[in-house]
């Protein structure tokens, strides 16, 4: 049969398994499709973004989304595919289901955006009224309940596939609370991901209006989300005993809630969304109001729970009272990260589905490829391996697993996406993060080769992937970078490396480097290659100190003692 050129298009990234799926849906045996991401080409300048879509000339332009809280995106997959030369345009469903996009749709698409943008700066207009009077607005006081019922609150607009750390402290910190017996109602836009079955889940609906800018969207959902609180039935008769909340962009539905409620509030806070939003994304076009709903948020919060010393030191130079302030590292939950947790089988099955046996030397990278994970930095080591150490990872077996996908991609992938590196390195793509420890049991050496920021402050990050990493038992080479360096502060430098085999009583947890030096990568994974009784040994330590030290359950006791101190005080 004739070889077709179709192309797929979507706002944000899809996973491994529902990709693999869309080309068995779609034909993968006769066809041949290029693959393309908005959220990628929308970093390009205007001129060369309108170039790159009016380059796509294939026959059949499939616009595809994986979540149902995506569907709302179809008017803009639909604007951005009329630029394309597709001959024809399909949209493809989170169930694989498959309907004719006409361009006469775009009306329609239109039309709907128009609505959405409108309705989007009237709610804009609403909450900076809103946001102004409570900042002026007291903090409630509040008295302890007794009852064990939390409200968790998370307020992300997102519309693609639940990965990264974020997913493991969700999880982490509301199991927690249940196995002490806290009865959990979870609110969020998106299904839950690993949450014990005995958590009461509400799901928001979709947005029923988007707007362009995408960013003024975040407005319309604060008020969505409040609304659903308000008048959400299921809570009425609740007598919750306090609110907890992950910090989100443009939203401050959980301050209200605990207004409403006359509850203690307890704010996560993992760094200010609008110094990532400037440093690492494209920048705000309503930054002031972003921060005064992270100021809202900072106020109003009884109790702040923060993952590094950093971002401790940064609310206190913002004027945040220190014993509002309760800071914790990440944690792992031992049921989900245990290095027994899968059969002999299940590793093999796992290692042949991507062409790998008992014999290679596995070494993973897990991660959203942001802009501190290191990712590109790690393909800088790889590729270099593979042009002048060929011979050597032959001899040695050694295979690269990159897992995970985001905005440093593209640079990987021009690294290590060639002829030279390919029988070295597999891109996995996004994979489920439920699905994360089979990877990482699978693996035999696992890499954070985090990098610091490029402004020059402080790593403020609590990469949950390190204390994972920890658990797995799997030897380690990390960078000695702030609070990295300071959990694996008992470990071996790459520049005072051992020349003998381990004595048993050794007690160090991991192999540092200097962030970001590709040298001192290259040597770290050559010695963690050769050296297999030094890399079990520093395993078996790091998962001691990870069971030890950082579990949530930990986590969630040093919460509840906080906030019953907030309370007397």
């Amino acid at each position: 049969m004739k070889e077709q050129n179709d192309a797929i298009l979507t706002l944000t990234p899809i996973s491994k398994s529902y990709h693999d799926s869309l080309l068995d849906f779609l034909g993968r045996d006769d066809i041949q499709f290029d693959d393309f991401e908005f959220a990628t080409l929308r970093r390009l300048p205007l001129r060369k973004l309108i170039q790159a879509l009016r380059s796509i000339r294939s026959v059949n332009l499939y616009l595809v989304y994986e979540t149902e809280a995506a569907k709302s995106l179809v008017p803009i997959l639909g604007l951005i595919a009329v630029i394309t030369h597709a001959k024809n345009i399909w949209i493809v469903d989170n169930n694989l289901a498959k309907k004719k996009y006409r361009r006469v749709n775009l009306i329609l698409s239109v039309i709907q955006l128009v609505k959405g943008t409108i309705i989007s700066h009237i709610d804009l207009m609403l909450c900076k009224y809103e946001m102004r009077r409570l900042l002026r607005a007291e903090r409630i006081p509040f008295e302890l309940k007794n009852q064990k019922e939390v409200l968790y609150i998370k307020t992300n607009l997102w519309f693609g596939v639940q990965v990264g750390g974020s997913i493991g402290h969700i999880s982490g910190v509301i199991n927690a609370l249940v196995k002490k017996l806290y009865s959990v109602t979870y609110v969020s836009m998106e299904p839950p991901v690993m949450l014990d079955n005995n958590v009461n889940v509400k799901l928001i609906p979709n947005l029923s209006n988007y707007g362009i800018p995408q960013e003024i969207n975040l407005y319309g959902f604060q008020r969505h989300v409040n609304k659903f609180l308000k008048y959400q039935k299921t809570f009425k008769g609740k007598n919750f005993s306090f609110i907890y909340s992950r910090m989100a962009i443009s939203n401050y539905a959980n301050v209200l809630a605990s207004r409403r409620l006359k509850i203690p509030l307890i704010l996560e806070y993992n760094g200010s969304e609008v110094w990532v939003s400037e440093k690492w994304g494209g920048g705000l076009r309503y930054k002031k109001s972003a921060q005064m709903a992270e100021d809202v948020c900072l106020k109003h919060a009884h109790l702040i729970v923060v993952v590094s010393q950093v971002l401790k030191d940064e609310l206190i130079s913002r004027g945040i009272d220190k014993s509002r302030i309760l800071f914790y590292p990440n944690c792992i939950d031992p049921v989900h990260f245990n290095p027994f947790k899968f059969t002999n089988n299940q590793i093999e099955t796992l290692r042949k589905e991507y062409g790998l046996t008992a014999k290679h030397k596995i070494l993973t990278f897990v991660g959203t490829f942001g802009q501190w994970h290191g990712a590109e930095k790690l393909a800088e080591a790889i590729k270099e391996l593979c042009v002048n150490y060929k011979e050597w990872l032959i001899r040695n077996n050694v295979h690269f697993m990159l897992v995970g996908n985001g905005l440093k991609m593209k640079e990987v992938k021009d690294l290590v996406d060639n002829i030279i590196c390919k029988p070295f390195v597999t891109l996995t793509g996004l994979i489920p993060q439920n699905e994360a420890p089979l990877y990482l049991t699978m693996s035999d050496i696992l890499i954070s080769p985090h990098v610091a920021n490029s402004d020059g402050s402080k790593f403020f990050g609590s990469p949950t992937k390190l204390f994972e990493y920890m658990a797995m038992a799997k030897g380690i080479i990390a960078s000695d970078l702030d609070q990295i360096g300071v959990v694996l502060k008992n470990s071996i430098r790459i520049n005072n490396l051992p020349i003998n085999e381990p004595m048993r009583d050794d007690t160090r947890l991991a192999l540092l480097v200097k962030p970001g030096d590709i040298g001192d990568l290259i040597k770290a994974i050559q010695f963690a290659v050769t050296n297999e009784s030094w890399m079990s040994l520093l395993g078996s330590n790091a998962s001691r100190e990870a069971n030890e030290k950082y579990t949530w359950d930990i986590h969630v006791s040093e919460i509840l003692k906080t906030l019953e101190r907030v309370t007397l005080e």
